[in-house]
């Protein structure tokens, strides 16, 4: 009897092993696990119901469009035109007639003075050819600093920022978001009594202030636009604009007041000469 009591109780009311058995936490868990299924279970047929949910496809089509109607950068304007031909090779002409004629006026100058200033003890001695060396070497240094500036400055170009290239106008902005060519487009005339909105080049993409304020141009051989534009110097290769006026009048002076420094300081020695 006792045997058979043990028995049943064997076969029929065994106690589970230890991984089987089921703790208070591991229900816990498992009991999370069931309603966060639930939860998304149900989250997904509302979406399903309400139409919230949609294919790929179409989120990527959203995404395109919402990129496609986003505002235009500065990033997203094509480069700049490449300049013309003359831009590099039109200054070699004004550097080499400059850079000659320093040397040249400078040495005859220093030629025929520089004996009698050092006879007087230096350069601040006193004495005209102190003078007309003084006066050499400085028009001499002027000329082609006002060289430098006229040919490195960019004097009057309109450089594109926030301010020059926007608002772009609509039929520019249409070609550029479908990648299609400009040059088939005239410049646009901006809106009347604008202060600031004169002209939109469609090469440069920038705008030109009214021709009330200033005039404007686009160079063919610097392929930019200028502001206060008087000529183009096929000597130096640059737009002569008012911003760079001054230098470009004092370069040419500076040369004819060499002329005449070189020219007295002959004349002087030659005086000097026969009196000896």
């Amino acid at each position: 009897a006792f045997g058979s009591s043990s028995g049943r109780r064997g076969a029929g009311s065994h106690s589970p092993s230890p991984s089987t058995r089921q703790t208070p936490g591991r229900a816990f868990c498992t009991s999370l696990q069931a309603r966060s299924v639930t939860a998304n279970c149900r989250c997904m047929l509302r979406m399903l119901d309400t139409g919230e949910c949609g294919s790929g496809w179409e989120s990527d089509d959203a995404e395109a469009t919402v990129q496609s109607d986003a505002p235009l950068g500065l990033s997203d304007l094509p480069p700049l035109p490449d300049r013309g031909n003359g831009y590099r090779s039109e200054p070699f002409l004004g550097i080499c007639i400059v850079v000659v004629l320093c040397a040249l006026l400078v040495g005859v100058t220093s030629g025929v003075a520089l004996d009698e200033v050092q006879a007087r003890g230096g350069i601040f001695s006193g004495g005209i050819e102190s003078v007309m060396l003084i006066l050499i070497w400085s028009e001499a240094v002027l000329a082609v600093l006002c060289m430098l500036y006229v040919l490195l400055g960019n004097a009057g170009v309109i450089k594109r920022s926030a301010k020059t290239c926007f608002p772009i106008p609509g039929e520019v902005e249409q070609r550029l978001r479908e990648s299609r060519s400009l040059e088939s487009l005239k410049n646009i005339n901006g809106p009347q009594n604008s202060a600031t909105l004169g002209t939109y080049c469609v090469r440069c993409l920038v705008w030109r202030p009214p021709k009330e304020k200033t005039k404007s141009h686009h160079c063919q051989t610097c392929s930019r636009c200028v502001t206060g534009f008087d000529h183009h110097c096929g000597v130096f290769g640059r737009c002569i604009v008012r911003g760079n006026l001054v230098c470009f009048f004092t370069l040419i002076g500076m040369m004819f007041a060499g002329m005449a420094t070189a020219m007295l300081a002959v004349t002087v020695s030659s005086s000097n000469s026969s009196q000896a």
